[in-house]
């Protein structure tokens, strides 16, 4: 499945952007750049203890190999081999450009392919990424597999272990709560996806809730304004906000019901 350039999204208009495949690839973001950071200090880390007797060769000729590969429009599998042959010898080399190629793999459509790359980071930075963040990355690779309805799944499951987390909402713990915003919005595009009406109308009356807009009662335990609206500016496009997206999503909903 070919992807959209993720930094293209902000100029596309709201009523194209919301969809499975917008979410989808602001989630992969939030992955990648959250394992990407962590690879980095895994790579910094190790880079004093395995390079000390050849501190430059292996990791400028992966990194040429990968800009090289990037940056074709299609997947070159002579350049991919160059790039891969190297990674194979240097584990702490794969966990720093591991998530940079599984991104692009995924933009050029390799989601197999990606998909190994994907889990392979996934694993190596496992143990630093919060459980949450880890089963919503998951998740998002499922969602490039096309597996919608077991995504849908873990997704209400996912929901369902933030909102049993008393501490979650005890404590600001921001990333996990916008996490949980986020997670609603994959909710409501995954019912879409999967036909359910109805699944979709209430997962958007939730965000609703969650975030205290159009005149809706806050939700008792996951109104949490300020998430919501970081993740509003995200998604504004124009003139159009998510909020009025949402609205009218409802009311289509409620027509197909009806009809």
């Amino acid at each position: 499945m070919s992807e959209p350039e993720i930094l293209s999204e902000g100029r596309v208009v709201l009523a194209k952007i919301v969809t499975l495949r917008w979410i989808t690839s602001h989630a992969k973001q939030i992955f990648y750049t959250l394992c990407t950071l962590i690879a980095l200090l895994v790579f910094l880390f190790s880079f004093s203890k395995k390079f000390m007797s050849n501190p430059v060769s292996d990791y400028v000729k992966v990194q040429t190999a990968f800009a090289n590969w990037a940056g074709k429009e299609s997947h070159d599998k002579a350049l991919f081999k160059e790039l891969s042959v190297p990674l194979s010898r240097h584990p702490e080399l794969a966990a720093r450009f591991g998530t940079l190629i599984a991104q692009r793999l995924l933009s050029l459509g390799e989601t197999t392919l990606a998909k190994e790359y994907a889990d392979a980071a996934l694993k190596r930075t496992r143990a630093l990424l919060s459980p949450y963040h880890a089963l919503f990355a998951e998740n998002t690779l499922r969602i490039s597999q096309k597996e919608f309805t077991y995504a849908l799944k873990a997704a209400h499951q996912l929901k369902k272990e933030m909102e049993s987390d008393e501490k979650l909402w005890k404590e600001k713990k921001e990333t996990s709560r916008i996490l949980y915003a986020y997670n609603l919005l994959r909710i409501a595009a995954l019912e879409r996806e999967t036909g359910s009406i109805e699944g979709e109308r209430a997962a958007w009356e939730e965000v609703l809730s969650s975030a205290g807009w159009a005149n809706r009662p806050h939700h008792p335990k996951t109104y949490d304004p300020e998430s919501f609206q970081k993740l509003s500016a995200n998604f504004q496009s124009g003139h159009v906000s998510l909020v009025e997206y949402i609205e009218r999503r409802i009311r289509e909903t409620l027509r197909y019901a009806v009809s």
